[in-house]
């Protein structure tokens, strides 16, 4: 490449032009294949739960909470009757998938952006989320794309069977090609999600501090995460991990172009998004990241990854050739009795018809049932009066979570745990409060081992606050022995912690009682 020409030069002395082949590159359209082919059954797996409930929570039969009354826009779009959203969450659902597959991809697409933004801006107490603008943005892109050119059912019924070339890259029959904006715009919207995100939390003092994510952890609202339980127990690898997530998410827009720096910042994203499916129990959002990720391979990345495949299927030729045998061989049509839109048209009006169908015969609210529609039942007055009484006093083992112990505090926690100590050292114990709760006196003594207070240590804990500290300073006067940090709250025993104390190397000798 000569230097006139060169993207560095370009990028240095034109500008425009530098611009312009980032935009307007032409490429085969692989990363945006795998967009399309993975993200559509992400947000299917989302709503297909909710379609059992789609007269209840999106049509006026139910109770609809459209986003646009909350800013006084009442009447902005049309609300309708229970049949018709069945029929139209079914077409959602069915354009997903044929947009997974490539059939129609661009009708499908377009379908799929129109009704996944609907039917989340009908429900914004629970359906609608932070994925949902995500995915509306990746939808959108992915419509005005070609990425239906590549590995999809339009390009086998356009004769692109690849049955003479199944890797990328090889010259004999060539993928077509496409104007490279469109992933570069699901590369941009993704990159300045993540500067956003970066951005917000640093004005986020509970997330540099761990509480924050402690809070998350140690529920379980999606399902149960032991492993986020297990790090909860680690402030200070939180910590870590916070400022880490900072500096990548606010740093990735600037990096992920090319070398080390794209290839860094993908696989501290894959981690994240992994870790927030194990540690947060975070679904959706991970796999709809991850997906988009395939924006960021480009061309060259694709040969790479399918010249490193075929010298696997070389390897293991006959392995490779019994699988390859097992996928059917099937021919496009030589012609269509019906063109593809009109056969997806009418497909989308059987489908919706067969939605409305199948909720009518599942008849979830009873309507047609013999003794009548499900009516709601008088409650027990004994439950009511039970339920309307004041809350009950919070418990002590729902509102302390741990007692740590070390002897150095970074961030406002204890770096490194320990409970063996030498006399003259400093000891820190300090404790982890879920709030709400109400403002507290805790106290955190130190027992010898007959049990005996050697040192009291107390603080108060505002409803707001989640942690408290106390530090002892251990005298050389201390004998070595086993002694305890005990927990109280007020007058009761919430936990203790054992702690063994060693000879210091100014704790004075001590001669021998006589016989």
């Amino acid at each position: 490449m000569s230097t006139e020409t060169s993207p560095a030069s370009l990028g240095l002395r034109n500008p425009i032009q530098a611009t312009s082949r980032f935009f307007h590159a032409t490429e085969a359209p692989y990363g945006m294949a795998l967009i399309r082919i993975f993200l559509p059954w992400t947000l299917f797996f989302t709503h297909i739960g909710r379609w059992f409930y789609t007269r209840e929570i999106f049509s006026t039969d139910g109770a609809t909470t459209p986003l646009w009354n909350a800013y006084g826009y009442h009447g902005l779009l049309p609300e309708f009757n229970g049949e018709v959203m069945v029929a139209l969450h079914t077409l959602l659902l069915f354009c997903l998938v044929t947009a997974s597959i490539g059939w129609c991809t661009r009708i499908s697409l377009v379908v799929s952006t129109i009704l996944f933004t609907y039917t989340n801006l009908l429900d914004c107490i629970g359906t609608i989320a932070k994925y949902s603008c995500i995915a509306t943005h990746a939808l959108l892109i992915l419509s005005m794309s070609r990425c239906g050119d590549v590995w999809s059912v339009d390009a086998w019924l356009k004769g692109w069977s690849r049955r003479e070339n199944h890797w990328p890259g090889e010259a004999r029959i060539a993928w077509p090609k496409s104007e490279a904006w469109a992933r570069r715009l699901m590369q941009l919207c993704l990159a300045y999600v993540y500067f956003g995100a970066g951005v917000t939390k640093l004005k986020t003092t509970e997330f540099f501090s761990g509480n924050q994510l402690v809070s998350w952890m140690i529920t379980n609202v999606n399902f149960e995460h032991s492993l986020g339980e297990f790090f909860a127990m680690h402030p200070a690898l939180l910590i870590v991990m916070a400022y880490i997530t900072v500096v990548w998410e606010i740093t990735f827009p600037f990096v992920i172009w090319a070398g080390w720096g794209r290839i860094v910042a993908l696989t501290i994203g894959v981690g994240f998004h992994i870790s927030t499916y194990f540690l947060l129990g975070l679904t959706t959002f991970p796999a709809l990241c991850l997906s988009m990720y395939f924006a960021y391979l480009d061309e060259n990345d694709f040969r790479l990854i399918a010249h490193a495949m075929r010298k696997v299927a070389r390897k293991h030729k006959e392995m490779w050739n019994r699988v390859a045998a097992l996928w059917p061989r099937l021919n496009p049509p030589q012609r269509a009795w019906l063109p593809a839109p009109a056969a997806m048209v009418l497909a989308c009006c059987g489908v919706a018809v067969a939605g409305v169908g199948l909720e009518h015969y599942i008849d979830p609210y009873g309507e047609r049932r013999p003794e009548g529609r499900h009516t709601l039942k008088e409650m027990d007055p004994e439950f009511v009066a039970e339920m309307m009484r004041p809350a009950p006093p919070i418990k002590d083992k729902d509102v302390f979570f741990s007692l740590d112990v070390g002897s150095f505090l970074a961030g406002n926690v204890i770096l490194q745990q320990q409970t063996t100590f030498k006399a003259g050292d400093k000891a820190i114990a300090q404790v982890f409060t879920v709030t709400p709760h109400v403002d507290m006196l805790v106290s955190c003594d130190l027992h010898d081992s007959e049990d005996r207070v050697v040192h009291r240590s107390s603080t108060i804990i505002g409803r707001e606050v989640q942690r408290g500290t106390f530090t002892y300073q251990l005298g050389t006067s201390l004998e070595p022995g086993t002694y305890y940090l005990v927990l109280k709250n007020g007058s009761t025993e919430i936990t203790r912690r054992e702690l063994n104390i060693l000879p210091g190397p100014d704790s004075p000798v001590r001669a021998p009682l006589a016989q």
